[in-house]
This record gives C-alpha cells, sequence and structure tokens, in this order.
C-alpha cells in the first residue's frame, strides 16, 4: 500500500474532525500516513488527533537543496500558471514539503482543502515525479477559490465532499472528480433512547458563530414562539458572530430561552445528547459566498440517533432524508416554526423508529471505513 502525505493547512483542529477520522481510517486500510501542517493548530483540539510534522519547522538550507527540482517541466509550468500565491512563498513552502516527503518515503500526496495546500501539494508532487490529490470543502471552494481550475487540471483527481460540488467542478472543466463525503467512525458514536429521556421542549446547535451558520435565523425562529411555547436552545461554538448574537438575545428578551455553551468538545455532544429532542443546523449561503458542504455534526447526531432539523442546502440535503429527519428551506421562518412544533409534539417512539432509521443511514451511506475504501482505491491507481 501507498505511503501518504497528508497536507493540511492548519492542524489539529477542533472542528474539523474528519482530518484526523480519515487518517485513521486510512491507517485502517493498510496505508503509512504521514500528517503534514501548513500552521500548527493553536486553539482547542479533541486530544486523539494522529501526530503531524511541521512544514516551518525545515530550515531553509535544507528546503533549499530542493530547488533544482523546480526544473522539471510540470513543476515550472504549475508554478508559472498560478495566481494565488506568490512564487517565492510558494517555491519554499514546495522546497520544505519536498524534504519532509522524500524522508517518509511518499508515494502520494493528498491535500485537505483546495487553497494554500492543494498548491503547494501540488507543486510538491510534480518536482518529486508523485501523484497528488486534493479534497475542496466550503470556503475554499466558494467564498475563496484560488486557481481552481488550474488545480483541477492538473491534480491527478480531485474528490468533492458532495453532489453539488462535484458538479461545480464538472462546470470547471475537471474530469477526474470523484465525490467522497466526510465519514465518522460510526462504532464511536452509542445511541441512547433520545425521545424518552430528552426535553420536549430543549433542542442543541453546533457550530461556529459564523453568518453560514444561520443561527440569528434561530434567535428569530424562538421569537416567533409565544413565551409559553417557546423551546430552548443550546448553542456551542465560537465564532466572530459571538458579540453579535449575545446582543440579539438581549434585545430579543430571549435570556431564559437561550445559553451560548462556547466551544465544547466531541465528547460533550456524545455525553450531553440525550437531554435533547433534536440538533437544529439551520445552515444558509454567506454573502460571501461560504457554505456547509456536508457537515459532520449531522451525521454525528444521526449517528447518535437523535433527529435533525436541517436546511436543504449542497449536502446536507444528502445526508438527511424525510425518513430520518426534517428539511426546510433556509431562513424561512414559517417552515422552521412548523418543523420544530412537530418535533416538540412527535411522541417518543417516533422519534426513536427516527432515529433507528438515521443511525442505519450513516452506517450505510457515511461511514469513514466506506470513505477510506473509496479514496484508497483512487490512489492506488495513480
Amino acid at each position: 500500500m501507498k505511503t501518504l502525505v497528508y497536507v493540511i493547512p492548519v492542524y489539529p483542529v477542533l472542528s474539523e474532525t474528519f482530518i484526523p477520522n480519515e487518517i485513521r481510517a486510512m491507517v485502517d486500510r493498510g496505508h503509512q500516513v504521514v500528517p503534514v501542517a501548513l500552521e500548527s493548530g493553536q486553539g482547542q483540539a479533541q486530544g486523539d488527533e494522529p501526530p503531524a510534522l511541521s512544514l516551518p519547522g525545515v530550515p531553509r538550507w535544507q528546503a533549499g537543496l530542493q530547488v533544482w527540482r523546480l526544473l522539471r517541466p510540470k513543476a515550472l509550468k504549475f508554478l508559472a500558471a498560478q495566481k494565488g500565491l506568490p512564487r517565492m512563498s510558494l517555491t519554499l513552502s514546495a522546497c520544505r514539503l519536498a524534504v519532509l516527503a522524500r524522508q517518509a518515503k511518499g508515494d502520494h500526496l493528498h491535500c485537505h482543502f483546495a487553497q494554500h495546500s492543494a498548491a503547494i501539494g501540488i507543486l510538491t508532487a510534480a518536482m518529486l515525479g508523485k501523484s497528488v490529490s486534493f479534497v475542496g470543502h466550503g470556503a475554499d471552494v466558494y467564498r475563496a477559490p484560488s486557481d481552481l481550475p488550474l488545480k483541477l487540471a492538473t491534480a491527478s483527481f480531485s474528490v468533492a465532499v458532495c453532489r453539488d460540488m462535484a458538479n461545480d467542478f464538472a462546470r470547471l472543466g475537471s474530469a477526474a472528480t470523484h465525490t467522497i463525503p466526510c465519514g465518522i467512525p460510526t462504532q464511536r458514536f452509542v445511541p441512547c433512547s433520545v425521545a424518552s429521556v430528552s426535553a420536549p421542549g430543549r433542542f442543541l446547535a453546533i457550530g461556529r458563530l459564523v453568518e453560514k451558520k444561520g443561527f440569528d435565523f434561530l434567535l428569530r425562529v424562538l421569537s416567533a414562539f409565544p413565551e409559553s411555547q417557546r423551546p430552548i436552545l443550546d448553542i456551542v461554538g465560537h465564532g466572530p458572530e459571538r458579540q453579535a448574537l449575545e446582543t440579539l438575545i438581549s434585545q430579543a428578551g430571549l435570556d431564559p430561552w437561550v445559553n451560548l455553551l462556547g466551544p465544547q468538545p466531541l465528547r460533550f455532544f456524545k455525553a450531553n445528547h440525550g437531554r435533547y429532542r433534536a440538533l437544529l443546523a439551520p445552515f444558509r449561503i454567506a454573502c460571501d459566498g461560504d457554505r456547509d458542504t456536508g457537515p459532520l455534526v449531522i451525521k454525528e447526531a444521526m449517528a447518535l440517533g437523535l433527529p435533525v432539523v436541517v436546511s436543504n442546502i449542497m449536502g446536507l440535503k444528502e445526508i438527511v432524508s424525510r425518513q430520518t429527519g426534517w428539511q426546510c428551506p433556509p431562513d424561512d421562518l414559517y417552515a422552521w416554526r412548523r418543523a420544530l412544533r412537530q418535533v416538540m409534539q412527535s411522541d417518543a417512539e417516533r422519534l426513536d423508529a427516527m432515529g433507528v432509521r438515521a443511525r442505519a443511514r450513516v452506517h450505510r451511506h457515511f461511514d469513514v471505513a466506506i470513505q477510506a475504501r473509496k479514496l484508497s482505491s483512487l490512489v492506488e491507481a495513480c
């Protein structure tokens, strides 16, 4: 099996569990995996991530010994054509990565996100004569794409995490895109009988506090309920919109009903999901184009047997079926209020049955071992 060098922008990151999930699954498939971080994560992490090498840790003099590899025609062509990074910066990073890839005896470079990491990985692969792939996720494709048609044309193959993204890649001229949703280790999620122990009017939302998550909209939904029927909402996450959300909560008089719990590790979700009636994901397309394409938190909730209410955009509509949750148009106040009422009024048997179907759907379509098998086959075929 090929040795894989994973190229990751920042690692570890609390909210990006899909990367260590995939690394562990590829190791289980028989690959040796060497993660390389362009930057070290400074915030919270889950605590069980596979360790990574640091790109900035490679001395300049050692990187300089790899410069001659830029003379390969494919490397020169990519370096000249790309516009997303200054050439000197890209060259130094690629030379540093070449040092680590050669030390690891890497056969294939696999890059998460389609921006800097993909550019550095593609150039390094061209310098070393290796195969290379990259995964598109969200902002890297829709908010701030960088040389995306060039990268799609140059990489050995690309990975889209949902069908809509794969179609977008095809419109950009890609002939080698494969749809592989981010997976979760389903065996690590042990469900309880959520509906039988949860409060009928308590909901959970998880995500970064940014525009695309739509948490400001959730406050409007709660405000539309009479106080006597208003559910409680716990929001887990951190981000630049926390202060704005606190202001909205105060202005709307929602302090008794809304709790901002800050960032929490995955173990919080596993330990506390039984307190909630459903997970709410009112995600939307932000004004700058950013969007969620296949958030793991939805799959994790379903693996725990927790009902979900989601916006019907991008990969969310592929994850949740009518038999396993509720889909609503983003920012549709009437539809979301109606969905929350239905969840609150549903009996325990209905919600538990929905949770069983949701868990089966995740096991069948979104287990990380299944996704790793697909990725491994593509890598081995290069």
